[in-house]
């Protein structure tokens, strides 16, 4: 499928971002040194924070590579795309219920590229993710925050939906990038836009019981399972007690598209995926004080979607 080729081109740029200024002596260094330390790698939240700030330094819609990226997607009038797959954690006392659909978004092609990630998925699924699994719970009254806001791509459909929402990123070269398109958005709709770096995976402590709705979309791929832990239980520390929603999307290892992606991999980077199963998401939920609602999968993109409440 196109967008399994750009998917290909995607990781692949990324793992050349991974290693932008760093020296070869450097790295013929930690290399020898390496075979006698036990843990010799950054922290997961660290390599991501250096690729993430690299690819938005290098980001430009009229950038060769980004058109290439974007040129592999569905074009419009292609239906051949498979909606992004998701897990999404909740925490409220009755259970989330929604449709799918294919989702009336535009397409990577019709308008050009506005935000970073776009060259990631075609606008029409992730209009699709958006519809069926954040706007049934969110509304104008809503405090919402978004774990890993990126470029923006997400957080602009979000903004006119809601009253309040914090972008979360351990980029700052990606908030920078977020808060350039989406602030005269926010202004348009009324709705309190704020953006927090963070130093690691915690979320500021003020934010405890804040918020009535969480999302992080394309996000949890990207780092490991030890991280995946501290962020699901800085979820159920932020959400409002019985009321609060969550959303996050996750690659699953079980899923025809997530084996298929997995067996071509050598080995982890935060370029690539990191693959659970629902198993796992289900466990990491229920052991930070959430049930899961709701599972749905994607079989192309191996990927997953899960609903989940207060204990």
């Amino acid at each position: 499928m196109a967008e399994n080729k750009a998917n290909c081109e995607y990781e692949t740029y990324l793992s050349e971002c991974s290693k932008k200024d760093e020296s070869p002596l450097v790295i013929n260094l930690v290399q020898t040194l390496s075979k006698s330390l036990v843990y010799p790698d950054a922290t997961n939240v660290d390599t991501n924070r250096k690729l993430w700030d690299q690819y938005a330094k290098q980001w430009s819609p009229e950038s060769e590579w980004v058109q290439k990226m974007a040129s592999k997607l569905p074009q419009k009038g292609d239906s051949s795309s498979a909606t992004d797959g998701a897990a999404a954690a909740a925490a409220g006392s009755s259970s989330c219920s929604s449709g799918s659909g294919n989702g009336n978004g535009s397409i990577v092609g019709e308008g050009g590229l506005n935000f970073v990630g776009e060259e990631w998925s075609d606008g029409k699924s992730l209009e699709a993710v958006v519809r069926d699994w954040i706007t049934p719970y969110v509304s104008k009254t809503h405090t919402v925050a978004e774990i890993g806001c990126g470029g923006g791509r997400v957080a602009s459909r979000v903004i006119p939906m809601v009253g309040s929402l914090q972008c979360f990123d351990i980029s700052q070269e990606m908030i920078k990038k977020a808060k350039g398109v989406l602030t005269p958005l926010a202004d348009q709709h009324h709705t309190s836009l704020s953006f927090t770096l963070l130093p690691s995976a915690q979320l500021p402590s003020e934010c405890e019981n804040k918020f009535d709705f969480m999302y992080s979309f394309d996000v949890f791929p990207h780092i490991d399972l030890h991280t995946q832990w501290k962020y699901f239980q800085e979820i159920r520390r932020c959400l409002k007690p019985d009321t609060g929603r969550c959303f996050i999307s996750v690659a699953d290892l079980t899923a025809p598209g997530g084996w298929n992606r997995f067996a071509k991999q050598k080995n982890y980077s935060v370029g690539g995926f990191y693959f659970v199963c629902p198993e796992i998401v289900h466990t990491l939920a229920r052991q930070a004080g959430l049930i899961v609602e709701k599972t749905s999968r994607d079989q192309d993109s191996g990927e997953t979607r899960t609903h989940t409440t207060h204990t």
